[in-house]
């Protein structure tokens, strides 16, 4: 019986196909409304995890072998999964020639793995070409286009193909081939391979403490080094809020299960004479109950396929778009979609039939006979009214109050979730205007600080003034008073402070600014100055308090996290808040036009490591910014590493013929004094003749001053003592280096400024200029760009006269180039995991940096939190609107359908008959005021279309 029931059912569903098929639409619209917003939930943290991977690697942990078999206790673990392998044959120097730039292969598995990809060209298919990646080939300097020649240790490759940056990206991302040549050249010229292992994690592994697995498969493996786990991935949690998810997940199904028990409760009405006669053809209540189950079944499993493919196939195309442009795959369905679409389904089928139940026993309860009394004649005029009327009339007192009552409420709900809204954004604008990162640029190198003293003319100390004969017995362990120098100046390192790592070299380079735009959820980046390099000086400085004590004899002993920086400055365009800031702590005393040139500054002293403030930095004091010291010039290789060194050493080397890589030599003592004038040679050497005796080579002087030998015999003489041969070469070299360059490099400004006020640090005023101070060091100056403008100008010139230099080249000059950078994050950084991947970026691409973004986050939170509680709510009160309406609108016309039949029939025009279906649509539109443009046209659309069907 079961059977023929079931046959018959089914029969009878496929005769009403087309029917059926109209009840199905908002049933299927209302399971894609479910279903979208569970895959939204689910994904959402599946697109933060790809995103992170997209930027550093598919890769869980990395090793590092001079042997090209895999250690066996990575291989085999249980939670490492596939292995991708790349290879490093060989190196080329940068070029700053200070690192090395690794060449190699990567596997087309190691490529896909971290999400390299070319941007443009392609990759090496000749053993003449090269691929190379973004940063290595902005580090080499060699070509910037597909086609360029790139010379790498002596062999000449055509650039072949760009990548997107990742070797400073990556953890141990310099340890990786930034230059990819074919496999064939990578054999042909190894020199010192290292075979590089990347292990996936097998996918059962899920919000695990990752940092401790891999740290056991490091001591398992028995590696000390050469072993890199990927902590920018794994040691970063999605965003997720529970709360949140859990409410929306909750009331969208309450409203999706509303709508679809709604409509299929219309359906079953439409159903009624069927069901009386199958009763009056002697179907029991038990089966009645059947076919009306499995019809309702039948058509709700339908339309949750229909609605779950609809809203799956909308993902897949949403994760296309964003793979098209972003290249990040992440789109997923799980567990936890199916089985809230299935619990969805269950409950949408319960309602349903319970709905139909209890609205049947309703009906027979209420229903009795009713009368209307118009008193209105109708009339040709009154028709489209009237009849209106009575058509809303028939539907119920009851029913039109609950309508109007639903309206109202669907209206308020949107009106305040709108305005809580607007509240929370605002919210989030007023607090979040600051930057989130605030970073500035190291130097591979950095320097140790030194301040150095004349001493032929004094030293200050204590309050002391020694003389050069007091300072010889008072401070042993200093350079050698040679006689012939002019001045002798004195060096003092402090020991236990942070390097000065931080210069105006170079600029940020457009690789590092284009990744960081591209980076998701990075709204605005702006870049300033900040220098700890540069050595500060004033008048009764006691260097006891600076530092943690000195030392006389060279040392390095420095960095550290425990210490900090002596001296840091930050630069600024005089704009009106920042000068008004700075005057509040000046006691008003800071003139605005003095701060604008550079003469005037405000200094905040902090403690040194020994907790002692320096009573010798003082209001009014006239402080010196000093020169970058020219390491190169004392020829000391332990710093020869230095950026702005090694363009110096470069700038010798184009501009002297024969420049042997040191200071000290006759290339360099022959190109003075083949450039020196005259009157530059007696300048320097009358100061000289003050201080020296030697009859024999003054005597041959006074000739040349007297003009009785030319500037050649007097670099040449030698007379009847060959010991004397060139003597004066060597001494105008020596002394035009100590006069015109050593002197203004150690002892003369760049620049002077006026202390107006000494403040002491507080932690207010940390936080009050932590965007522009990145970290404050004991002395701490905040001053105009001019300052910094003129100091750098000042060392260029330095160069120019000593070097007899016209104009410098580009690389060797000194330029306002900003050095720090502050990065703002828009609201969607919170579930875009922007902060861990710009502070791992920074990181890698040699910037130290300070985040601020936790505290914003908690805002963010906030307001997502609040966007997404009412933005979700609003919208769903707007969508069950519509689609309420839009049932209420058909199921009211089905009503009407006879009633419209009959009017038609007995003449009245069509266009009549709409407007009649109209009139009770604008009157319930009413109640929700705002939506009622749309609502109307909606209603248009289904009313025309209906009255023309019949």
């Amino acid at each position: 019986m079961n059977s023929k029931i079931i046959a018959l059912t089914f029969r009878g569903l496929r005769r009403r196909f087309k029917n059926i098929l109209r009840s199905m639409v908002l049933v299927v619209l209302a399971f894609t409304f479910v279903t979208g917003v569970l895959l939204l939930q689910e994904n959402m943290s599946n697109w933060q995890k790809a995103d992170n991977k997209k930027h550093f690697g598919d890769w869980f942990v990395m090793y590092r072998s001079k042997q090209p078999e895999e250690n066996e206790s990575i291989k085999n673990h249980p939670y490492t999964g596939n292995v991708y392998t790349a290879k490093t044959v060989t190196s080329v120097k940068d070029r700053t020639n200070l690192s090395d730039i690794m060449i190699g292969t990567m596997s087309d598995g190691f490529i896909s793995m971290g999400s390299i990809a070319l941007e443009k060209g392609k990759m090496p298919d000749n053993d003449n070409e090269a691929a190379i990646d973004r940063n290595s080939l902005i580090r080499l300097g060699q070509g910037t286009d597909i086609g360029d020649n790139i010379t790498l240790n002596d062999k000449e490759y055509t650039l072949c193909g760009i990548m997107n940056s990742y070797t400073n990206v990556w953890n141990d991302g310099k340890k990786l081939p930034g230059i990819i040549v074919t496999e064939n050249e990578a054999d042909n010229i190894a020199t010192d391979e290292t075979y590089i292992y990347a292990y996936s994690l097998q996918s059962f592994l899920d919000e695990q403490d990752y940092s401790s697995i891999a740290e056991n498969l490091r001591k398992e493996s028995g590696l000390k080094f050469n072993f890199t786990y990927n902590s920018n991935v794994y040691d970063y949690k999605p965003w997720g809020y529970a709360k949140v998810n859990n409410y929306i997940y909750v009331f969208i199904m309450l409203v999706g299960i509303t709508i679809i028990s709604y409509q299929i409760t219309m359906y079953n009405k439409t159903r009624k004479n069927v069901r009386f006669i199958q009763k009056c053809l002697g179907a029991d209540k038990g089966q009645i109950i059947f076919m009306t189950l499995t019809e309702n079944i039948f058509i709700l499993s339908i339309s949750a396929v229909i609605g779950f493919g609809i809203a799956s196939g909308t993902g897949y195309v949403i994760q296309a778009l964003i793979k098209y442009f972003k290249n990040v795959s992440f789109f997923s369905i799980g567990q936890y979609t199916l089985i809230r679409i299935i619990l969805t389904l269950v409950i949408a089928v319960a309602v349903s039939f319970l709905a139909g139940i209890i609205t049947d026993r309703l009906s027979s309860l209420n229903r009795k006979k009713r009368t209307y009394n118009f008193k209105n004649v109708m009339t040709e005029k009154t028709f489209v009214k009237t009849t209106a009327k009575r058509f809303k009339w028939s539907d119920g007192c009851f029913q039109n109050i609950v309508i109007r009552v639903f309206s109202l409420a669907m209206a308020v709900i949107t009106v305040v979730c709108a305005i809580n809204c607007i509240i929370a954004y605002r919210e989030y604008l007023r607090i979040t205007d600051k930057p989130d990162i605030v970073g500035y640029a190291v130097k591979e190198t950095p320097r140790s600080y030194t301040v150095y003293y004349d001493y032929t003319a004094s030293l200050v100390k204590k309050g002391d003034v020694y003389t050069a004969e007091q300072i010889e017995k008072k401070i042993p362990d200093t350079w050698e008073y040679s006689p012939f120098q002019n001045h002798s100046i004195s060096e003092y390192y402090f020991n236990d402070v942070k390097f000065g790592d931080s210069c105006m070299y170079r600029n940020i380079s457009d690789d590092v600014l284009n990744y960081l735009k591209n980076i998701d959820g990075v709204d605005d980046i702006t870049m300033g100055y900040y220098e700890t390099a540069r050595t500060f000086t004033w008048t009764g400085i006691n260097t006891d308090n600076v530092g943690n004590g000195i030392s006389l004899a060279r040392s390095l002993k420095s960095g550290g996290a425990d210490k900090k920086y002596i001296f840091a400055a930050g630069y600024v365009e005089p704009e009106e808040d920042i000068y008004n800031s700075l005057n509040d702590y000046a006691g008003g005393n800071l003139d605005y036009d003095g701060f604008k040139e550079g003469s005037e500054v405000v200094v905040f002293l902090d403690v040194n490591n020994s907790g002692v403030y320096d009573d010798s930095m003082k209001d009014g004091v006239t402080l010196k910014l000093h020169n970058y010291e020219m390491v190169l010039e004392r020829n000391d290789s332990y710093e020869s590493g230095d950026e702005y060194i090694n363009a110096y050493n470069k700038l010798l080397e184009e501009t002297i013929d024969g420049y042997e890589g040191q200071t000290d030599t006759q290339s360099i003592k022959d190109y003075i004094c083949k450039n020196i004038t005259d009157q530059q040679i007696t300048e320097i050497l009358d100061v000289y003749a003050e201080t020296h005796d030697n009859a024999y080579i003054m005597n041959i002087y006074n000739q040349y001053k007297a003009g009785d030998i030319s500037k050649e015999q007097l670099l040449d003489a030698s007379g009847s003592d060959e010991y004397y041969s060139g003597v004066w070469r060597s001494i105008i070299s020596q002394e035009w280096w100590y006069s015109q360059y050593g002197f203004y490099t150690y002892l003369v400004p760049a620049a002077s400024t006026k202390v107006v006020k000494v403040v002491k640090v507080t932690d207010e005023i940390k936080e009050k200029f932590k965007y522009i101070i990145p970290e404050f060091g004991q002395y701490t100056v905040i001053g105009s760009t001019q300052l910094l403008h003129n100091a750098l100008d000042s060392q260029n010139e330095l160069i120019k006269k000593y070097l007899f230099l016209d104009e410098l080249p580009d690389y060797m000059k000194l330029k306002m180039n900003p050095n720090r950078i502050n990065i703002k994050y828009n609201l969607g950084s919170s579930v875009m995991a922007t902060d861990n991947v710009v502070s791992s970026y920074l990181g890698s691409a040699g910037f130290a940096y300070t985040s601020y973004s936790d505290e914003k986050n908690q805002m963010r939170h906030k307001t997502i939190e609040a966007l997404m509680t009412y933005g979700i709510t609003g919208i769903a009160a707007i969508v069950i609107y519509l689609m309420v309406s839009t049932i209420i609108l058909k199921g009211r016309l089905e009503r009407y359908t006879e009633r419209i039949k009959l009017l038609i029939n007995t003449g009245a025009e069509r266009d009549k008959i709409v407007m009649i279906c109209m009139y009770e649509c604008i009157w319930q539109s009413m109640w929700f005021i705002v939506l009622m443009p749309l609502e109307l046209l909606i209603c248009l659309v289904m009313v025309r279309r209906f009255v023309k069907q019949l």
